[in-house]
């Protein structure tokens, strides 16, 4: 009888074990999945505002100026400013191929973006164009958010210099905050599943002690 009693305690600790297990693999996995897409989404209504805000700054400073070259030096010292105040995000300027026009470290300037790798995302929306499509949008001024492997990015177009204006956001920091997210719950999962073990062993072992003290009678 012993020997039944201690396979009945096994399979009964292992069964739910196992229930709880899956049960907290899929909730964890859902729950990770709303957190990133949550934080995803502020973090592109921040850049929104953002962007919409300097591009009112950048329209006011280069208003009453005609020259290309001059408006993208104004410009450029804004984004320096910006940088020296160690701005978490940075602001871009690009041409309609993706040469940087102007950046806050100058060293960038004139490097190649691969616009092709800014995919659509439907964080604030779903009717987001292809990039290269976006100066010819009914709004090209609206800002549409799209993303690369590192960065969420907010891009308008500037008709008037003919140039894309970019905030980025690097999802690096998001990166940390699921995988912190993702130990805790692995942590607390694993603790829980012990405890149903443990618990689910001695209820099972008083049961049938019970059954026993009965049948001995």
């Amino acid at each position: 009888m012993i020997r039944n009693k201690r396979t009945l305690q096994i399979t009964i600790s292992i069964t739910l074990s196992a229930i709880v297990l899956a049960l907290g693999i899929v909730s964890g996995v859902q729950a990770i999945a709303v957190f990133r897409s949550t934080l995803e989404k502020k973090m592109a209504e921040d850049s929104e505002i953002i962007g919409e805000n300097l591009r009112i700054l950048i329209k006011q400073v280069t208003s009453e100026i005609t020259n290309q070259g001059q408006a993208m030096a104004r410009i450029q010292e804004i984004l320096e400013i910006l940088e020296q105040k160690n701005w978490i995000e940075f602001a871009c300027v690009l041409d309609s191929t993706g040469r940087i026009l102007a950046h806050p470290k100058r060293e960038y300037i004139d490097m190649q973006v691969p616009l092709e790798d800014y995919k659509r995302t439907a964080l604030l929306g779903t009717n987001v164009p292809p990039i290269d499509d976006l100066k010819d949008a009914t709004d090209p001024e609206s800002a549409q958010i799209y993303r690369t492997s590192a960065d969420i990015i907010t891009v308008q177009w500037l008709p008037q210099m003919m140039t894309y204006f970019c905030v980025n956001q690097s999802v690096a920091p998001l990166g940390k905050k699921i995988d912190h997210l993702t130990q805790v719950m692995v942590q607390i999962g694993l603790a829980f599943v012990v405890l149903i073990a443990a618990g689910s062993w001695i209820s099972t072992g008083r049961i049938v002690g019970r059954y026993e003290s009965r049948i001995g009678r």
